[in-house]
Order: structure tokens, then C-alpha cells, then sequence
């Protein structure tokens, strides 16, 4: 790849410039300072491998006068294989492209990256500094867009105009904590007082090696915990055996019939058994103004039977305002009746679906979050200090974290509280308190509790298996802040 420039003055090119980037709009407030300064001029289209914006293109190691550059005017369409980066931010040469900017990697800061066209970024895109500054005129694409002290269009990215990124992570909402964790290869970071520190010169190592800082996320292989999708005795049956039911409940709650019941869109699901009693188990469906419920009744005429025989039972009916209608056995030859077909088989099937997705969130909740975790968190120095007592929180960015050791507060086990600020709103809060209780079965465990809000008069209460993005979030905000409080522990 040749690398054929131009070195002028800002004066021989001012003309070609945007009139809203920032080294024109200097210029001319300044009368004319910026005239005398170095730039790098390509007339047409570059590509190139990699671009330091501290020294572009060897200029200062190389010796060539004057060794730096104001900025660098691309006349056409750029494309960097690598990355373009600077590690010093407090200040960089400019960059202002004047076609369509694509990139593998950019981490910048200290400086003005001007486009006139798209900005196509394959990995990251990293503004630090606020002395730097993206304008893009056209699209913006990138798989990650990480802001911090840093300026751009704020506005487009919550109007997702134009904007193509797939994950957005902006030190101003408090969003480069748990994220930043997640998405970026622990190696980059150091865990800081407050949130993570993005180490500069280790990303350049990485870019240097060829290596990605992005941590690649396989999506998850949950199984299928049925035999098959159909409507069947053996899985009708597999759903009163479910892990989701009795033993998996504190001990207090000692009501025979156990439910999961929840609302998937416009639709609600209730599983309802009684665990120690076979052929107990019933599946309600409701839809619009159409009702599905599948059960167990007794096989044909089994007077004189020595041993009574179960079939499935379906009933349907319509929903009617301020009645109470019948229930109707399913016959599929009635005309009336065919809309209940295709409702039964797709809510049935979606069911099976998010019941093994339960369970298995069940079991990596368990797996995770485990008493032995808990304790170990709680016999912290550092938890010690934020108990029920303390007048305030431990917080980190935009988590807060609470303490109740084992003999505080009647609780028995201990627990161990999060609550995560939810972006843009005002003193609102997610809770997750992970709380080590006996179960029916005489196991102890870590359950998870929620409530809706601060106060005393929102009561905690225990969040449903059902709910499998809390508990999604539940594992991932756990790991998170026991790596944190590991360090902040022993930082003291």
C-alpha cells in the first residue's frame, strides 16, 4: 500500500474543509491562526493498514520537519485494515474525511474525527478525552461504541438515527460498569474505585498481535427438556416433575397447589400441580377472548376397572365481560371451534420452549450464585461496614451494594442486596437481593427476592421462575460486583 500525501499548510487547504468542523470554525474566530499550521493532504482515496493520530506515518520518528501535523484531509473514501489509534489524548492530530471512513478498530481521543459520508467501524470504537470530538454526517456503524469524556451526537444514538451500533456504552448514563465487563477482554481493563479503566496501550498490543479486544459471546445452547414438542400424557406429565416447583420454594410457602403463571405479549401461561399427586397437573391458555385448559380425566368407563387408566382432557371457551362462561370439550370437527387449533399447538409448543429455558436459568442461577459465594461475599471486611445499619450503600458507578450478615435482622442466612440505577430515570432502581434460605425439602440455598421500589412500603418479595430476565441479569450484575468487591476489599 503507498502512501502518497501532500505536507501543506492549513491555508492551502481551508477551502476544502467542512465549514462546521472544528479547524475551520477555529480559523476564522482566530482570524487566521491555524494558517501557518502542518497538514497532511491525500487527493483521493486511502487505504492503509494502520494510523497512529500521535505520530501519522512516522513523520515525527522518521525526523520529517516540522514532526507533527495539525490534521490530516482525506479527499475521498479511507479504509484502515487495523485501527487507527493515539495514545496520548491530550492532544492528536485531527482527521477529517471527506468520503465514506471504514475501519476495523478506532480508540482516538484529543482530537476532531471529521466524516463527511458513513463511518463504518467492524469492532470498536473508542472516544476518550474531552478534547475529542466524532462528527459523522452520514451513518454510523460499529459493533461497539464506547464513550468516555468524549464528545458526539448523543441524540442520533437515542434516536438510533442512523445509527447502527450493537452495543452502546456511555460513561454519561452510567453504562461502563457491568458492560464494559462483559464486552471487553479483561486483559484491557483494571477495576477502578469507581468502574473499569480502559488500558490504552494494552488495546494496542492487542491490535498490534491481531488479536480482538471483544470478548466473543456464544450464544447460549439451552436444551430441550421434553421428549418432543407434542401435546402428550409423558409431557404433560415431565411439567408436574419440573425442578420449578416445591422443593425450589422457601420454606414458608406451604400451599399444596404450586403455580408458575406469566405473560409472554398477549399471552398468559399457568402450569398448575399439586406435586405428590399424579395426574394433578393443568395448562391454561388465554388468548384475546379464547381460553385453552388441558388436564387429566378418567379413560372411557373404568367402574369395574382393577386399575383406573388417565387420558389428556382439553376444554375451551370464550371469554365473555361480566360472565361466566361454559366450558366446552375440544372437538376439533366443529367449526366453531377450529380457531382453538392453531392457538392450542403454537402456545403449547412456546410453553415447552420457555419451560426448558427456566429450567435451565434455574440451574445457572443455582450453579452460580451459591451459599457458599454469598458467606464468602458477607465475611468481607468491606460488607461488614455497609450492614442494615449504615446510612448509606455501598456504591459503585451505577450500582449500590447492602450487607445483612447472618444474625442481623431476623433473617437467618444473611443476604446480600444490588440495586442497579436503570439508565435515564431519576432515582429509580432495579433490585436483586440473593438471599440464603431453607427450602421445603430441608436443602439451603440462595433465593432471589426483588421489590418495586425504596421504602418501607415496598415489600420484597420472592421473584418467580418465570421471570427469566431477571435472573439472566441476576447472574451477570452477581458476577460482576463479587469480582468488584474482591478488589475494593483488598484495596483497603
Amino acid at each position: 500500500m503507498s502512501i502518497n500525501y501532500q505536507q501543506l499548510l492549513f491555508s492551502d487547504i481551508k477551502h476544502k474543509l467542512p465549514k462546521d468542523c472544528w479547524a475551520y470554525s477555529r480559523n476564522e474566530r482566530k482570524n487566521g491562526e491555524l494558517d501557518n499550521e502542518p497538514v497532511l493532504y491525500f487527493n483521493g482515496d486511502l487505504h492503509i493498514s494502520d494510523l497512529d493520530l500521535n505520530d501519522p506515518f512516522g513523520i515525527e520518528s522518521r525526523g520529517v520537519e516540522p514532526g507533527y501535523a495539525l490534521l490530516i484531509l482525506v479527499e475521498g473514501n479511507m479504509v484502515v485494515d487495523n485501527y487507527i489509534y493515539n495514545e496520548e489524548v491530550d492532544s492528536a492530530t485531527g482527521l477529517i474525511v471527506l468520503g465514506d471512513l471504514t475501519a476495523k478498530n478506532i480508540v482516538v481521543g484529543g482530537q476532531e474525527i471529521y466524516v463527511d459520508k458513513n463511518l463504518q467501524v467492524a469492532e470498536l470504537f473508542f472516544g476518550e478525552y474531552n478534547h475529542g470530538e466524532l462528527k459523522v454526517n452520514g451513518s454510523i456503524t460499529a459493533r461497539v461504541f464506547i464513550s468516555k469524556d468524549y464528545h458526539f451526537d448523543y441524540k442520533r444514538f437515542d434516536e438510533k438515527r442512523m445509527v447502527d451500533v450493537q452495543h452502546f456504552l456511555w460513561d454519561e448514563r452510567d453504562m461502563l460498569d457491568d458492560d464494559a465487563l462483559s464486552i471487553l477482554n479483561p486483559e484491557v481493563l483494571i477495576l477502578g474505585d469507581d468502574e473499569p479503566i480502559i488500558v490504552r496501550s494494552t488495546i494496542r498490543a492487542f491490535f498490534d498481535e491481531g488479536r480482538s479486544v471483544l470478548v466473543e459471546k456464544v450464544p447460549e445452547s439451552i436444551p430441550f427438556v421434553f421428549k418432543d414438542d407434542l401435546l402428550t400424557i409423558e409431557n404433560l406429565t415431565r411439567l408436574r416433575n419440573s425442578i420449578l416447583f416445591l422443593d425450589n420454594y422457601p420454606a414458608d410457602k406451604n400451599e399444596g397447589w404450586q403455580t408458575q403463571e406469566y405473560w409472554k405479549g398477549a399471552d398468559y401461561k399457568r402450569v398448575r400441580v399439586m406435586k405428590e399427586m399424579p395426574f394433578s397437573e393443568t395448562v391454561y391458555f388465554e388468548q384475546g377472548n379464547k381460553a385453552i385448559l388441558v388436564g387429566f380425566q378418567l379413560a372411557g368407563d373404568q367402574e369395574d376397572a382393577a386399575e383406573t387408566k388417565q387420558e389428556l382432557n382439553i376444554l375451551v371457551r370464550i371469554i365473555e365481560k361480566d360472565k361466566e362462561p361454559d366450558w366446552y370439550y375440544f372437538d376439533p370437527t366443529l367449526p366453531g371451534q377450529r380457531p382453538f387449533i392453531s392457538m392450542g399447538s403454537t402456545l403449547w409448543k412456546n410453553l415447552l420452549t420457555e419451560w426448558s429455558e427456566m429450567e435451565y436459568y434455574m440451574h445457572k442461577f443455582d450453579e452460580t450464585v451459591t451459599r457458599k459465594r454469598v458467606e464468602k461475599i458477607l465475611a468481607l471486611d468491606i460488607a461488614k461496614e455497609y450492614g442494615p445499619d449504615s446510612d448509606e450503600d455501598l456504591w459503585q458507578s451505577s450500582f449500590g451494594m447492602g450487607f445483612t450478615q447472618p444474625d442481623e435482622d431476623n433473617v437467618g442466612w444473611g443476604k446480600f442486596r444490588i440495586c442497579k440505577e436503570i439508565p435515564g430515570k431519576k432515582d429509580d432502581y432495579e433490585f436483586y437481593i440473593f438471599h440464603i434460605r431453607e427450602l421445603l425439602n430441608g436443602e439451603t440455598k440462595v433465593l432471589l427476592y426483588t421489590r418495586d421500589g425504596q421504602g418501607d412500603e415496598h415489600e420484597t418479595y420472592f421473584v418467580g421462575r418465570t421471570d427469566t430476565e431477571k435472573y439472566k441479569k441476576a447472574i451477570q450484575y452477581f458476577l460482576s460486583m463479587e469480582k468488584r468487591l474482591y478488589f475494593l476489599n483488598e484495596d483497603e
